[in-house]
C-alpha cells in the first residue's frame, strides 16, 4: 500500500515492514521459501486482519480523516491483541491452534482487560507499554464516541481550570490578569499533531507484540 500524499502515513507504513523484516526473513528461512519470493509471512500467517486495520488508520490520517483514523487505531490495537492471545504456534510453522481462550474473550464483556492480562503473561508486552496502549484506545474511544466524550469534557472543564488556576503560584497573586484564567483541556477534534503521535505508537505496539508472538516460547505449543 502507498501513500503518495501524505510522507507521514508513507513513512509509517514503510517503518512497520522494515523493523519486522528480519521477522520475515526467519520466517522464510524456517518454512523452506525462497529468499527472492517477498512474501510478508508474519503477515499472512496470523496478524493479516490487524495489518490491513492499521492501514486503515493510515488511509484515513492520509485523507485527513483524523477521528476515523483513531477508531482504526484501536481497532487495530485490539485485533492484534486478540489474535496473539488467542492463536498458538504448533512446531510446524504453517499450523497454528484456536485457543480455548478465544470462546471465553467473545463471550466476556469485559474481554479487554483479560486480553491484556493475558497479554503481558504471555511475555507480548510488558507492563510499562501498557501505558501507549491505554492512550491509544482512549484516543479511539474518543472518537468513536465524539458527542458523548465533548459533551464530558464540557462539564468537567469548571474543576479542570479551578485546580490549575489555584497551582498558580500564589505569591503573584496580585500580579494576575483575568487573560490568565482561559480554559484548558477542553478537547473537541483529534488534531493532526495528535493522530499521528497515536498512529506511530500504534505501529510500534503492533511490531513489538508481533516479534514477541514468533519468538516467544510461551506461544508455542509443544505437541497437540
Amino acid at each position: 500500500m502507498f501513500f503518495k500524499r501524505n510522507q507521514h502515513a508513507k513513512r509509517l507504513w514503510r517503518e512497520l515492514y522494515d523493523e519486522l523484516e528480519p521477522l520475515n526473513k526467519k520466517l522464510k528461512n524456517e518454512i523452506g521459501f525462497p529468499e527472492k519470493m517477498s512474501n510478508v509471512l508474519w503477515d499472512q500467517m496470523v496478524f493479516n486482519s490487524a495489518i490491513h486495520l492499521y492501514a486503515e488508520a493510515l488511509s484515513c490520517f492520509h485523507n485527513n480523516i483524523f477521528e476515523s483514523s483513531m477508531i482504526m487505531c484501536r481497532n487495530a490495537i485490539d485485533s492484534t491483541f486478540y489474535l496473539a492471545s488467542t492463536i498458538l504456534r504448533t512446531e510446524d510453522p504453517l499450523k497454528f491452534h484456536s485457543s480455548e481462550k478465544s470462546a471465553m474473550f467473545s463471550k466476556n464483556k469485559w474481554y479487554w482487560e483479560e486480553i491484556k492480562k493475558n497479554a503481558i503473561i504471555l511475555d507480548l508486552l510488558k507492563e510499562s507499554d501498557i501505558e501507549f496502549v491505554e492512550k491509544i484506545r482512549d484516543a479511539g474511544n474518543f472518537s468513536a464516541h465524539l458527542v458523548i466524550r465533548q459533551d464530558e469534557s464540557y462539564r468537567l472543564l469548571p474543576k479542570k481550570n479551578e485546580q490549575i488556576n489555584n497551582s498558580i503560584n500564589m505569591e503573584n497573586d496580585k500580579k494576575k490578569s483575568d487573560s490568565m484564567f482561559i480554559n484548558y483541556g477542553f478537547k473537541r477534534w483529534t488534531h493532526r499533531d495528535e493522530a499521528l503521535i497515536i498512529l506511530t505508537d500504534t505501529k510500534n505496539i503492533i511490531a513489538k507484540i508481533i516479534q514477541n508472538y514468533f519468538t516467544n516460547p510461551k506461544t508455542l505449543i509443544i505437541s497437540l
